[in-house]
């Protein structure tokens, strides 16, 4: 084996290293990006819920607000 081929031989083993170490970064990157995804995915339908809730009952409380302002009107007269 010639010094040039040796040389492009070690070249290409460290670019096989290094593409290896890029790959497995990037796995690990693209796992816990998924987890973050699925971990917000569960946040998200939580806070709906819970959005939902205070939605009804602000809904309850503004009809019971109407209610007493026409108790209070009708006391009134």
């Amino acid at each position: 084996m010639t010094e040039l081929e040796t040389h492009l031989l070690n070249a290409l083993k460290r670019m096989e290293q290094q593409f290896s170490e890029q790959l497995k970064a990037s796995e690990k990157a693209q796992a816990a990006l998924q987890s973050m995804f699925e971990r917000t995915v569960e946040d998200n339908a939580t806070l709906l819920k819970q959005v939902s809730f205070l939605d009804n009952r602000v809904t309850v409380l503004s009809e019971q607000l109407k209610q007493f302002g026409n108790l209070y009107r009708q006391n009134r007269r």
